[in-house]
């Protein structure tokens, strides 16, 4: 039924009006005031099914921005498969890193300007986001996502009558986090000066300016301010300039502070800037980092203690659940901050200090509670007695983690099959698929009477015994070639990388 439904309204290019109610839940920003609109976050509560739709048809939009030469710029990062706040950061810390490469008279001066447009999700004009997808080549999801935005409306308490949209995207959709990028798009394709890179989260910015002067990196960096804030105005949108932040990230001594030009307004640098939920200081230390979070994270942990008795309370198991709500405020980004600190699994670094205390105190916290133990055990004990990791090893899988996870993808994108140059060369490709093995396919079908699938492979072989001794030899060659074929081609690619050496 949801398939002819679904279908239906692909063809017609039609959004049903029920999907397009929505019902506001408001939820308030930690501790801002009570009575300023701002200090709420809207989230709209949508009919499950209408967000059925939305994956379809979000979907659909990335297939064909992936197809089409005018895709989503490489320097978004917001709400894209496979990148996330961490690969963010790390290219901005990259930037940073080769400006200040070589020796102290090779490094150039750097600058991070981030960048935040004011209540951007529901002010982004509907009008723009439509022209950005015929800008895009999405010519066949236009019209349904034209369709998408007419006739929306809120209701917010059930004494008041439903309110029409005329702009925005709606905040706890599917589709509304990528219609937003589309239209935010053309910022991050926008020519900059000579010296400035940008990398784009969702709707805030940031700015990377390198130079050998301060006076030059005033300069270029001023000028794009102006570039992007003219684009900002022309979207009908508007910065947040209270949240216009910028740092030096040199260990140069030997300057004076920059003073950038945005609109009437000088931005002045600042010690540190909080960017993607990271703080990053002038040197690179995140001591300023681990102090925030590890605040953060006792507070949580001393709220959990008053309602964690030594005497009688939750068992010992959910003690460990409610510590891992702690364990996931300050390990985030840990792969950014943690080789900082000097938690490194590469290699062994001896600290003078303790440069992680303040998150070793919200540990020891928890590891009180689920042990049980009076306030004067210390942090070590506490961790031994609760079965608890150190911090320090917490930190150290993550950079792991994330490491692996770096190599995965390469490995995945470099493999490629040996025989046919697939770019995926599983299982399914060399049993069923593989060009190479084609004779000896059909010539096993033959003999079976039927054809081999990933569903019934499992019961043929099962079957009757002479089915097994048919199917068992053939995937033993196809195993010994394949195998043969990769390692012929192990040995061209280090005979080439030798040839390339000498």
């Amino acid at each position: 039924m949801f398939q002819k439904i679904f279908n239906q309204c692909m063809i017609d290019g039609v959004f049903p009006k029920p999907w397009k109610r929505a019902r506001l839940v408001l939820l308030r920003k930690g501790n801002k005031p009570a009575d300023q609109p701002l200090s709420y976050h809207p989230l709209c509560m949508l009919d499950t099914t209408g967000k059925l739709f939305e994956r379809i048809v979000c979907n659909r939009i990335e297939e064909a921005l992936d197809k089409e030469r005018t895709g989503l710029a490489e320097n978004q990062y917001g709400f894209r498969k496979g990148r996330s706040t961490i690969d963010a950061i790390q290219r901005v810390l990259t930037e940073v890193t080769e400006a200040g490469a070589g020796t102290i008279y090779q490094r150039q001066l750097c600058v991070l300007v981030t960048l935040d447009v004011a209540n951007a999700f529901n002010s982004a004009s509907w009008a723009e986001i439509i022209n950005a997808m015929r800008n895009k080549n999405v010519p066949n999801l236009t019209r349904l996502i034209q369709n998408y935005f007419r006739d929306r409306e809120i209701k917010y308490s059930e004494e008041h009558e439903a309110v029409q949209l005329s702009s925005g995207v709606p905040q706890g959709s599917v589709l509304g986090p990528l219609l937003w990028g589309v239209m935010y798009d053309s910022l991050l394709t926008t020519e900059t000066p000579e010296g400035v890179t940008m990398m784009g989260f969702a709707d805030v910015v940031a700015i990377i300016g390198r130079a050998w002067r301060i006076e030059h990196l005033e300069e270029i960096i001023s000028e794009f301010l102006r570039i992007a804030n003219e684009w900002i105005i022309s979207k009908k949108l508007r910065l947040a300039l209270h949240k216009t932040e910028a740092v030096m990230l040199t260990r140069k001594r030997a300057y004076h502070k920059p003073t950038f030009v945005l609109g009437d307004q000088q931005i002045t640098t600042k010690n540190s800037l909080r960017y993607l939920g990271v703080e990053i200081d002038t040197g690179r230390r995140f001591a300023m980092h681990e102090k925030i979070v590890g605040a953060k994270a006792t507070k949580t942990a001393q709220a959990f203690s008053r309602i964690l008795l030594n005497v009688g309370g939750s068992t010992t198991s959910k003690r460990k659940l409610l510590t891992s709500v702690v364990h996931s405020q300050f390990l985030y980004a840990a792969p950014i901050w943690a080789p900082a600190l000097g938690y490194r699994p590469d290699r062994n670094v001896q600290i003078k200090r303790d440069t992680a205390k303040h998150i070793k105190s919200a540990q020891r916290i928890m590891a009180l509670r689920v042990s049980r133990a009076y306030r004067t055990v210390s942090y070590e004990a506490a961790i031994l007695i609760s079965s608890m990791i150190p911090i320090k090893l917490l930190a150290e899988e993550r950079c792991i983690a994330a490491n692996s996870h770096d190599k995965r993808q390469a490995y995945k994108e470099a493999r490629k099959c040996s025989l046919c140059e697939v770019d995926i060369d599983d299982s399914n490709h060399t049993l069923f698929e593989c060009d190479a093995f084609e004779n000896w396919r059909r010539q096993l079908y033959g003999e079976l009477g039927c054809q081999l699938t990933t569903g019934n492979m499992i019961g043929i072989m099962l079957g009757e015994k002479k089915t097994w001794h048919l199917v068992s030899p053939y995937i033993n060659r196809l195993m010994e070639h394949k195998c043969e074929a990769e390692r012929m081609r192990k040995v061209e690619v280090e005979r080439r990388r030798e040839s390339d050496n000498q």
